[in-house]
């Protein structure tokens, strides 16, 4: 995330794209059950506070997307009905509403 942020301040600076903004933090292929997952997600909170949005909900780990990958399609085209197709539905929402 470091390196991003240190990309888009760059550009700014070198005037490529003075409004060039982050949206925010999509966490994808986590898996909450686990302790490393749980340790990134407190190092984000306690790097970036309020400052940067984490999106809600957190795309998690699925064997879908290993299997809509093989298929050759996008996961709502594969399993719409998917956890994970879902969480890419609700994030598309949020971001087209500008929330």
């Amino acid at each position: 995330a470091l390196m991003i942020l240190s990309s888009i301040e760059t550009v700014r600076r070198k005037k490529l794209n003075p409004n060039l903004a982050i949206l925010g933090i999509l966490l994808t292929m986590a898996d909450t059950r686990t302790t490393l997952t749980r340790d990134i997600l407190a190092a984000i909170d306690t790097q970036y506070g309020d400052g940067i949005r984490i999106f809600d909900p957190i795309v998690k780990r699925s064997v879908r997307f290993a299997e809509s990958a093989v298929a050759g399609k996008s996961i709502i085209a594969y399993d719409g009905k998917s956890q994970g197709a879902e969480a890419y539905r609700q994030i598309a929402k949020q971001i087209g509403k500008g929330a």
